[in-house]
């Protein structure tokens, strides 16, 4: 659990996430996209691609 004091709260941010299948079309300024192998039927060479090239600046694969 990750606690802020009442000062702390006008520095956080709101993010937002979408699924590769709904960003399709579309382009983003940075992608985060986790690679886990417990969702091997996932890790498609297309769903991948698809995923990475959404973003325009920065691209992490974690996993």
């Amino acid at each position: 659990m990750v606690t802020y004091v009442f000062g702390e709260l006008d520095t956080l941010v709101p993010a937002y996430v979408a699924t590769i299948h709904k960003s399709q079309g579309s382009e983003y300024p940075a992608v985060v996209i986790p690679v886990m192998t417990q969702h091997f039927t996932m890790l498609q060479r297309n769903l991948l691609y698809t995923g990475v090239t959404r973003g325009k600046k920065l691209v992490v694969l974690v996993g």
